[in-house]
């Protein structure tokens, strides 16, 4: 997955804008929150509209993030898996040398750079759950400790900040299951292949097999819309690049 060309990316980095305008807004709620509970005095109340302004704010901008802008990316890396499984033009969005694998166009192609995807997700987003969750706790307790120091809540402040900690945990949580079902996609995926011989793959289970993998891979995605981190993917791109090789020398001896 090493792209040169890519209008598709430019999608997904209108998702990491807009991410990073999420960020900002839960970094000032945090430190709104905060700045509330140590102080006494009337600027109390302009501290108080800025913390559930940016609570709201972060619940609505992760709405359009994941049903706006991160569907029309993920619509397009579908359109442009297919189009390069089969080497046919479905869209003009495209990322040239995103898929590395050596299969001839085909279903087997399509179904083997979903493999593909599913395995560089499955490791980026191991490599995720560690510091996403330990960031989300410090916000939770510093949210808590300031709510619990901070006299006189209102019921308007109690509502919009459980609201925002709940989206804050599901997040958490949606990473940790959506990891898991990669994984176990892959390993279904992987074993698919690896018993595959030339003989089997003009089959119509085999056909159907691929087909029930590519869609359930793209169920995953669809449902749990985890945004996988940019730095982290930059991070360990060379290595997981690397341990894809080896394991795309291991299906081709199989005559995949």
């Amino acid at each position: 997955m090493n792209g040169k060309k890519d209008t598709v990316g430019e999608l997904y980095k209108k998702v990491a804008q807009y991410d990073k305008v999420l960020k900002f807004f839960v970094f000032l709620n945090v430190v709104s929150a905060l700045a509330e509970s140590l102080t006494n005095f009337s600027f109390n109340e302009v501290l108080l509209v800025v913390e559930i302004i940016s609570a709201v704010a972060v619940v609505i901008i992760r709405w359009l993030i994941n049903y706006n802008f991160y569907y029309t990316a993920e619509k397009a890396r579908i359109e442009y898996a297919m189009s390069d499984g089969y080497n046919v033009d479905l869209t003009l969005k495209k990322t040239e040398g995103y898929y590395t694998n050596s299969v001839s166009p085909s279903l087997k192609r399509y179904a083997m750079n979903i493999l593909e995807s599913n395995y560089y997700t499955m490791k980026e987003s191991e490599k995720m759950i560690a510091p996403h969750i330990i960031k989300n706790v410090i916000i939770i307790a510093l949210i808590l400790i300031a709510m619990i120091k901070t006299s006189n809540i209102s019921f308007i402040l109690a509502g919009v900040q459980g609201i925002f900690t709940a989206s804050i945990i599901e997040n958490s949580i949606s990473l940790i299951i959506y990891h898991n079902e990669m994984v176990k996609l892959y390993d279904s995926q992987y074993e698919t292949f690896l018993k595959t011989d030339a003989a089997t793959t003009d089959s119509k289970v085999y056909e159907a097999i691929c087909i029930r993998n590519i869609v359930e891979y793209e169920v995953v995605k669809a449902y749990f819309k985890v945004q996988l981190d940019q730095k982290i993917y930059g991070k360990y791109r060379d290595e997981i690049a690397n341990e894809w090789n080896e394991i795309e020398k291991t299906l081709n001896h199989k005559n995949v």
